[in-house]
């Protein structure tokens, strides 16, 4: 089986424009300990190790630690999803007595402004790069995931530059999908085609965007997600959740579930990222990526 993601809480520090949850419409929902140990016990007798922690922003949990440790002492291969903005004594102590497989940061801008306007609360970016500085220095494995759209492109040169003068791990990613609980999306914010191209061209090896083209393999079933609810999905984007009973859940049902993933993908005509296009039509998504169906 592939990675297991687990959607610690869907609370977040930031306000984004650009984000699939909309704060507006969900419901505040967090893992509860117990419920989290209880998956973790299933997965790990299932022989999945690679897991990574999500949120929201996963850092926002006053017992992140705990939770953390505990995934680390069952021998999870654990990653962590951030923004970055968020890292106390507590987290700080958790993170250097075990180390996490990797960690993933969500960059929105290169300045207090820029950051300010995308998150919708006043941020001081420097905060977020001295913790990357941090992170670093710990010898953790660290990659920065540019979030490109219009208000930031501008600022992508700048960024590049930052991740090559300090040998960073780093991608570009222009994907905004639409609010998972209503059809829209403040388009103002996404990249033209025209502007995708540029960038496509400019910097090939390092923006992702054949995973969302046509002819993907799409990893959902294979790679899981569970809510801050205790829900099930293929992954952290599809709409159709599984609500599950984790006292007594079982390998045969989740092979069932997974079974049924897979076939809900396999029994569509996806020319793109499925979860894509159960939000928005071909011909829109085509025309994004300037590309022919």
């Amino acid at each position: 089986m592939g990675p297991i993601g687990i959607e610690l809480t869907n609370v977040c520090n930031f306000n984004c424009h650009h984000c699939y949850v909309d704060k507006g419409k969900s419901t505040v929902a967090t893992l509860s300990f117990k419920q989290y140990t209880k998956i973790l016990d299933f997965f790990i007798s299932t022989d999945s190790i690679n897991l990574f922690l999500t949120g929201g922003e996963p850092f926002m949990l006053n017992r992140f630690d705990e939770f953390y440790s505990y995934a680390i002492d069952k021998g999870f291969l654990t990653t962590i999803f951030t923004n970055g903005f968020i890292l106390t004594d507590k987290i700080k102590l958790a993170l250097t007595q075990k180390k996490p497989f990797a960690m993933e940061v969500s960059i929105y801008g290169m300045t207090d402004e820029i950051y300010s306007y995308i998150t919708r609360v006043g941020t001081n970016c420097d905060v977020i790069f001295n913790n990357v500085n941090w992170f670093l220095k710990q010898g953790i494995d660290v990659e920065l995931k540019y979030v490109a759209m219009k208000h930031n492109l501008h600022q992508l040169d700048k960024f590049i530059e930052y991740v090559k003068k300090n040998s960073i791990k780093h991608s570009i990613n222009p994907a905004l999908f639409p609010l998972l609980n209503e059809k829209h999306l403040e388009t103002n914010f996404r990249l033209s085609s025209s502007e995708l191209d540029v960038i496509i061209k400019k910097y090939p090896q390092k923006i992702k965007v054949d995973a969302l083209q046509s002819q993907i393999r799409c990893d959902a079933g294979d790679l899981l997600y569970i809510t801050s609810s205790g829900n099930l999905k293929g992954c952290p984007v599809l709409t159709r959740e599984y609500s599950i009973n984790w006292d007594v859940m079982t390998t045969y049902a989740l092979e069932e579930i997974v079974d049924d993933i897979k076939l809900n993908i396999n029994n569509k005509s996806y020319k793109y990222c499925p979860a894509w296009e159960e939000l928005e039509n071909k011909t829109k998504i085509s025309s994004i990526l300037k590309v022919k169906l």
